[in-house]
Protein backbone atom coordinates (compact mmCIF):
# COMPACT_ATOMS: atom_id res chain seq x y z
CA UNK A 1 0.00 0.00 0.00
CA UNK A 2 1.63 3.23 -0.75
CA UNK A 3 2.09 5.91 1.48
CA UNK A 4 2.39 9.72 1.42
CA UNK A 5 4.71 11.78 3.46
CA UNK A 6 4.58 15.47 4.37
CA UNK A 7 6.87 17.36 6.84
CA UNK A 8 4.22 18.21 9.71
CA UNK A 9 7.00 19.75 11.86
CA UNK A 10 10.20 21.03 10.84
CA UNK A 11 12.66 18.19 10.85
CA UNK A 12 10.17 15.72 11.53
CA UNK A 13 8.16 13.55 8.48
CA UNK A 14 4.88 12.40 9.02
CA UNK A 15 2.93 9.30 6.97
CA UNK A 16 -0.16 9.40 6.02
CA UNK A 17 -2.10 6.59 4.86
CA UNK A 18 -4.10 6.92 1.91
CA UNK A 19 -7.47 5.74 4.11
CA UNK A 20 -6.51 9.17 6.37
CA UNK A 21 -6.09 10.89 3.26
CA UNK A 22 -9.20 9.81 1.72
CA UNK A 23 -10.90 11.00 5.40
CA UNK A 24 -9.33 14.33 5.07
CA UNK A 25 -10.47 14.32 1.68
CA UNK A 26 -13.69 13.93 2.37
CA UNK A 27 -13.58 16.29 4.92
CA UNK A 28 -13.10 19.34 2.99
CA UNK A 29 -15.19 18.45 0.52
CA UNK A 30 -17.99 18.53 3.35
CA UNK A 31 -16.76 21.96 4.73
CA UNK A 32 -16.64 23.39 1.17
CA UNK A 33 -19.88 22.05 1.27
CA UNK A 34 -21.30 23.57 4.32
CA UNK A 35 -19.20 27.28 3.54
CA UNK A 36 -21.46 26.91 0.42
CA UNK A 37 -24.62 26.28 1.52
CA UNK A 38 -24.15 29.32 4.06
CA UNK A 39 -23.59 31.53 1.15
CA UNK A 40 -26.56 30.16 -0.62
CA UNK A 41 -28.92 31.17 2.58
CA UNK A 42 -27.41 34.46 3.38
CA UNK A 43 -27.79 35.35 -0.44
CA UNK A 44 -31.75 34.35 0.22
CA UNK A 45 -32.16 35.90 3.34
CA UNK A 46 -31.09 38.62 0.85
CA UNK A 47 -33.55 38.45 -1.88
CA UNK A 48 -36.22 38.10 0.82
CA UNK A 49 -35.29 40.86 2.45
CA UNK A 50 -35.55 42.47 -0.74
CA UNK A 51 -38.54 41.51 -2.20
CA UNK A 52 -40.16 42.79 1.03
CA UNK A 53 -39.15 46.14 0.67
CA UNK A 54 -40.42 46.31 -2.97
CA UNK A 55 -43.57 44.50 -2.03
CA UNK A 56 -44.24 47.19 1.29
CA UNK A 57 -47.70 45.19 1.42
CA UNK A 58 -49.70 47.23 4.02
CA UNK A 59 -50.79 45.59 7.71
CA UNK A 60 -54.44 44.43 8.00
CA UNK A 61 -56.54 47.68 7.89
CA UNK A 62 -59.28 46.56 10.47
CA UNK A 63 -63.28 48.45 9.83
CA UNK A 64 -65.69 47.38 12.30
CA UNK A 65 -68.94 47.27 11.23
CA UNK A 66 -72.73 46.90 12.04
CA UNK A 67 -74.30 46.97 8.48
CA UNK A 68 -73.34 44.99 5.00
CA UNK A 69 -69.94 45.71 3.62
CA UNK A 70 -68.69 45.60 0.40
CA UNK A 71 -65.05 45.39 0.51
CA UNK A 72 -62.98 48.36 -1.60
CA UNK A 73 -59.88 46.56 -1.60
CA UNK A 74 -57.35 43.48 0.01
CA UNK A 75 -55.33 43.61 3.17
CA UNK A 76 -58.45 44.67 4.91
CA UNK A 77 -60.13 42.72 8.28
CA UNK A 78 -63.43 43.26 8.45
CA UNK A 79 -65.27 42.75 11.86
CA UNK A 80 -69.60 42.67 11.13
CA UNK A 81 -71.49 42.91 14.47
CA UNK A 82 -74.88 40.70 13.16
CA UNK A 83 -76.40 41.11 16.60
CA UNK A 84 -79.26 43.72 14.79
CA UNK A 85 -79.70 41.40 11.85
CA UNK A 86 -77.87 39.11 9.82
CA UNK A 87 -74.81 40.48 7.53
CA UNK A 88 -73.19 39.92 3.79
CA UNK A 89 -69.50 40.72 3.15
CA UNK A 90 -69.27 41.50 -0.32
CA UNK A 91 -66.02 40.54 -1.44
CA UNK A 92 -63.66 42.63 -4.09
CA UNK A 93 -63.47 41.28 -7.73
CA UNK A 94 -60.09 38.90 -7.30
CA UNK A 95 -58.69 39.82 -10.95
CA UNK A 96 -56.94 42.32 -9.84
CA UNK A 97 -55.61 41.01 -6.46
CA UNK A 98 -54.39 37.99 -7.26
CA UNK A 99 -52.55 36.15 -3.87
CA UNK A 100 -53.93 38.93 -1.88
CA UNK A 101 -55.73 38.49 1.54
CA UNK A 102 -59.45 39.68 3.20
CA UNK A 103 -60.16 38.48 7.03
CA UNK A 104 -63.82 38.46 7.90
CA UNK A 105 -64.91 38.55 11.39
CA UNK A 106 -67.90 38.39 13.11
CA UNK A 107 -67.33 40.51 16.44
CA UNK A 108 -70.69 39.94 18.33
CA UNK A 109 -72.51 36.42 20.10
CA UNK A 110 -75.54 36.34 18.64
CA UNK A 111 -75.49 32.58 17.38
CA UNK A 112 -79.02 33.10 15.16
CA UNK A 113 -77.53 36.08 13.14
CA UNK A 114 -74.84 35.11 11.19
CA UNK A 115 -72.30 36.72 8.73
CA UNK A 116 -72.34 35.21 4.99
CA UNK A 117 -68.93 36.02 2.84
CA UNK A 118 -70.39 36.91 -0.61
CA UNK A 119 -68.05 36.74 -3.90
CA UNK A 120 -68.99 40.11 -6.25
CA UNK A 121 -69.97 39.82 -10.35
CA UNK A 122 -68.70 36.27 -11.67
CA UNK A 123 -65.97 35.38 -9.10
CA UNK A 124 -66.39 32.01 -7.37
CA UNK A 125 -66.06 30.62 -3.49
CA UNK A 126 -63.81 27.86 -3.80
CA UNK A 127 -64.97 26.68 -0.37
CA UNK A 128 -66.26 23.68 0.99
CA UNK A 129 -69.90 24.56 1.76
CA UNK A 130 -70.92 26.41 4.90
CA UNK A 131 -67.31 27.96 5.37
CA UNK A 132 -68.83 31.11 3.72
CA UNK A 133 -71.25 31.51 6.85
CA UNK A 134 -69.98 32.13 10.23
CA UNK A 135 -72.06 31.65 13.20
CA UNK A 136 -69.56 32.39 16.19
CA UNK A 137 -68.47 35.11 18.09
CA UNK A 138 -64.83 36.03 16.89
CA UNK A 139 -65.40 33.46 13.78
CA UNK A 140 -63.21 34.37 11.38
CA UNK A 141 -62.65 33.59 7.78
CA UNK A 142 -58.96 34.48 5.89
CA UNK A 143 -59.47 34.62 2.19
CA UNK A 144 -56.98 34.41 -0.58
CA UNK A 145 -57.49 35.75 -4.45
CA UNK A 146 -57.02 33.36 -7.14
CA UNK A 147 -57.72 32.97 -10.65
CA UNK A 148 -61.43 32.97 -11.05
CA UNK A 149 -62.37 33.81 -7.73
CA UNK A 150 -61.64 33.41 -3.45
CA UNK A 151 -59.94 30.19 -2.21
CA UNK A 152 -60.34 29.67 1.60
CA UNK A 153 -56.61 30.62 3.38
CA UNK A 154 -57.40 30.19 7.15
CA UNK A 155 -60.75 29.35 9.42
CA UNK A 156 -60.98 30.15 12.90
CA UNK A 157 -64.29 29.24 14.59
Amino acid sequence: MPSISRERVPGRVATIQPRDLAEQQEWQVLTGAIRRLEQTATALQQQVLSLQQQTNQPQWTVVQESTDYEFPAAFIRVELDASGAARVATLPLSDTLQGQLVNVAKSDSVILNSVTIAPQGTDALFIATGYDIITTEWGSVVLIAVPGGWSIFARSV
